[in-house]
């Protein structure tokens, strides 16, 4: 027993570092998000499991939104984030492991960070988008794909309206659950319901994107 408890000892360090060295890259990355780094890192992180699983999806986090800050060649050209938007928003983002939702967190982030794009990232649109679901930011994708420059016949919408055949072929979904998010993104003011139902599913017919969630993947944006 004592043998292996001397040879786990290595690997203990080995992991311990490790993590030492993801907090020395997190720090670092805060303080040129924030201007300054966080008092309290352990008590924003949390303890033991939920810790490590939160200092890995803000790593990820600060990966990707410091690789499309560099795509757009402004990396060292950003500028700190009002803490009223970058605390909210990185309190939702390191609770999220989900791919599609991470990435509009960093979107969001890259483009609060960036000098050319961050009066579009507000509070209210952060508090909505901590409500999404994985199906939900595919839609809004599609939908926000499909927009045009001006207002369409629809006061309440912006740009073309989507088909719901066109939305299905493009998701990995089943009917019920499209349906859900098709209610919940009408409910929340992200898109128009065109129709009353399609002939053939029985679901809605189209949807188009309205004002505010255009604004919403305006500022998700990649």
């Amino acid at each position: 027993m004592e043998d292996e408890l001397i040879k786990a000892v290595p690997e203990a360090l080995k992991a311990g570092n490790k993590m030492l060295d993801i907090g020395d890259k997190l720090g670092s990355f805060l303080s040129r998000m924030l201007g300054d780094v966080p008092e309290n890192m352990v008590g924003f992180l949390g303890g033991d499991y939920l810790r490590h699983l939160r200092i890995r999806n803000v790593e990820k986090l600060s990966e990707r939104t410091s690789k499309i800050l560099k795509d757009r060649g402004i990396e060292e050209g950003t500028i700190p984030v009002s803490p009223n938007i970058a605390l909210p928003l990185l309190n939702e983002a390191k609770d999220e492991s989900r791919e599609e939702l991470q990435e509009l967190w960093a979107r969001m982030l890259a483009n609060a960070m960036d000098p050319n794009r961050t009066n579009a990232v507000r509070q209210n649109i952060i508090e909505i988008v901590r409500t999404f679901d994985p199906i939900d930011a595919q839609l809004m994708n599609v939908a926000y794909d499909n927009h045009v420059a001006s207002y369409g016949n629809d006061d309440d919408c912006i740009g073309q309206q989507v088909e719901v055949h066109e939305l299905l072929e493009k998701l990995v979904t089943n009917i019920s659950e499209f349906e859900l998010s098709i209610a919940k993104l009408h409910d929340l003011k992200c898109i128009v319901t065109i129709g009353r139902s399609d002939e053939v599913t029985g679901t809605t017919s189209a949807i188009a994107i309205a004002h505010l969630g255009f604004e919403i993947m305006r500022a998700c944006s990649p």
